[in-house]
């Protein structure tokens, strides 16, 4: 049996005071799979809400689903992760994870979200036909008539001018 690792890896240590995040993925398939191919949970929100009640005992800010972040040291996200192996059943996390990584965000300017969105510098107006309540800062103008149907949505909906934007 492989005895858990002791101290923090000397790269770790080398990293500066900076905005710092947490991103995570888990095999939900491991989760709820009945044993032997799982841990048979019905439903993953409790476990999910103890990883997450992990992070917002360090006061971390959700920046999307399954992605955290603070000002810090990477130390801190570090232990936080460590801790985290340890939230109900035991293991769990280390069993069902596809995905984990500490990031640093080393200046503001690299949170583009603003940029991209529609209205930012990178999006002045809408590329292509939009739903109309998705135009949350109202760039675009209503379309002369209804719009091609959009690539890749169900064909359900009536393509009315009125629900769109351009």
């Amino acid at each position: 049996m492989a005895l858990p690792a002791m101290g923090h890896p000397l790269w770790l240590l080398q990293l500066p005071y900076s905005r710092y995040g947490i991103a995570y993925d888990f095999h939900t398939r491991s989760l709820k799979s009945a044993p032997p191919d799982g841990y048979g949970m019905t439903s993953t929100r409790g476990w999910y809400g103890a990883i997450i009640n992990c992070m917002g005992e360090y006061n971390f800010e959700r920046d999307q689903k399954s992605m955290y972040a603070a000002d810090c040291g990477p130390v801190l996200f570090y232990t936080v992760l460590r801790s985290m192996r340890f939230v109900e059943p035991a293991g769990c996390f280390s069993a069902c994870i596809q995905d984990v990584l500490v990031y640093m965000m080393p200046l503001d300017e690299m949170y583009l979200t603003q940029a991209f969105r529609i209205g930012g510098a990178e999006c002045p107006r809408p590329f292509g036909p939009m739903p109309l309540h998705l135009d949350r800062s109202h760039m675009g103008v209503p379309p002369q008539g209804p719009p091609p149907h959009p690539r890749f949505t169900a064909r359900i909906h009536v393509m009315r001018a009125i629900d769109w934007v351009v």
